[in-house]
């Protein structure tokens, strides 16, 4: 049995089938179970209406021992041959079906591995230009609170601000902050700025 790729032979057979459909709510494990797990990927990769046609006894089966799988206890499955319980395991000493198998394990540790792995977080660098009242206005201290009274989660300021010319002596407040976008939003930002109406 362990030189093939069904049970038993060289092609599918009812054994696959019957014994698929008895564990195909119990997935075999990777990583305990890497034979059994290459066997059932490859079933599972077949609609039912293929598997429907997969009937007889098993190519190198004798026919009074027909390969059967049932369920046991940890979900695994044993092979009955002329009712008598022994332990199932399509791939043993299976040559390239071991490689196989190790392709197929090491291909479900990646994909486990990327399903893990936290999609990056989207960010955006924002610079709001800030003008004040007139060229009286103290854009130095609107910095200084916009600093210190705007905080919430998502939003980073920058640990300095500028002044820029305008024209005719007035300046603008040019201050920047990085935010998650799934957070925050730069309009929401600017409202909250715009609160400080002594100033701005």
């Amino acid at each position: 049995m362990g030189d093939y790729l069904w049970l038993g032979g060289t092609k599918a057979s009812a054994a696959d089938r019957e014994a698929y459909d008895d564990i195909k709510d119990t997935p075999p494990n990777v990583e305990l179970q890497p034979n059994l797990f290459a066997w059932y990927a490859l079933v599972s990769r077949f609609s039912d209406s293929i598997k429907a046609t997969w009937t007889g006894e098993a190519a190198n089966a004798a026919p009074a021992k027909r390969a059967t799988a049932k369920k046991t206890d940890d979900g695994a499955s044993a092979a009955a041959a002329g009712g008598d319980d022994v332990e199932f395991d399509p791939f043993a000493e299976g040559g390239d079906d071991e490689d196989a198998a190790a392709q197929l394990k090491a291909k479900a540790a990646l994909i486990a591995k990327k399903a893990a792995k936290k999609p990056p977080v989207a960010k955006s660098l924002v610079v709001w230009d800030v003008k004040g009242w007139d060229d009286t206005t103290d854009l130095t201290a609107l910095g200084n609170k916009i600093l210190a009274e705007i905080s919430m989660d998502g939003l980073s300021w920058k640990t300095e601000f500028k002044l820029e010319p305008v024209a005719f002596g007035v300046k603008k407040l040019c201050i920047g902050a990085v935010i998650e976008d799934e957070k925050v939003s730069a309009d929401g930002i600017a409202e909250e700025i715009e609160k400080f109406e002594d100033f701005v």
